[in-house]
């Protein structure tokens, strides 16, 4: 597949300082990537978004790092796939069959992963708005993750909301939370459907909150929830607006 370098926003991320002490990190033309990474552009005669991502081992020890992607939230009628270390795999394939050794604060080749978002349909049709992926990558000797980072592909992205109107909805708080949070919110005339979903570590959605009326607050139960670290996605009309992260923490 012919990679196509589109413009990055990075979002909701670490700062640099922050993601030079994880064991593994990312980063693409010299710039390290916080937790989530937007690649967004319009169509292209190629017919798909790329994600480019050099990883950083900055252990003092070298490690065997294979891949895993999770289908968060994606666009029926589109497929995406990665290429890692040196194989292009198969849209069906979720875990990488191959792993590549990186050597104590070395760092692998340019090209050597990508994520491929492939947005056409079977008619050839673009599925415009947003799919949303994770990226796993793992030390292969103890199958423990060592970075994660959330892609979201969006086509045709412009940023403005349709008919000018606004739509707004706050960020989870208090974050940390314990046994409640809350989430404020307005919606404008021409939304149709409005939800928020929680999702694990491994990808699994563990609580949906639907947005019911026009503007409100409503009190998220986590009491069903472990301690530990969570993100959430905003949907609107079926679109991701955003994703952060939430602290569970007792």
């Amino acid at each position: 597949m012919k990679k196509l370098l589109l413009s990055l926003a990075l979002f909701i991320g670490l700062s640099a300082i922050v993601k030079a002490q994880d064991p593994v990190t990312l980063s693409w033309n010299g710039v390290t990537f916080g937790d989530t990474v937007t690649i967004f552009g319009p169509p292209n005669e190629e017919g798909e978004l790329t994600f480019h991502a050099v990883v950083h081992n900055n252990t003092d020890n070298g490690i065997n790092v294979l891949v895993a992607r999770t289908n968060i939230d994606v666009l029926d009628g589109t497929e995406n796939s990665f290429c890692w270390p040196v194989i292009c795999w198969s849209p069906m394939v979720d875990t990488s069959g191959q792993y590549q050794f990186i050597a104590a604060g070395g760092q692998s080749e340019d090209d050597m992963f990508s994520g491929h978002y492939n947005y056409n349909d079977i008619n050839g049709n673009p599925q415009y708005g947003t799919s949303l992926v994770k990226y796993a990558f793992f030390d292969k000797d103890n199958f423990e993750i060592i970075d994660t980072v959330y892609v979201k592909y969006m086509l045709g992205y412009t940023g403005i909301d349709e008919n000018g109107l606004t739509t707004a909805v706050s960020d989870i708080y208090p974050n940390p939370a314990s046994s409640f949070a809350n989430v404020d919110f307005h919606l404008n005339s021409t939304v149709k459907s409005a939800e928020i979903k929680i999702v694990n570590l491994v990808g699994k959605v563990v609580k949906t909150i639907p947005l019911n009326q026009t503007e409100g607050s409503v009190k998220v139960d986590l009491n069903n929830l472990s301690e530990g670290l969570y993100f959430y996605t905003v949907l609107v009309n079926g679109k991701i607006e955003k994703t952060k992260k939430l602290i569970v923490k007792r």
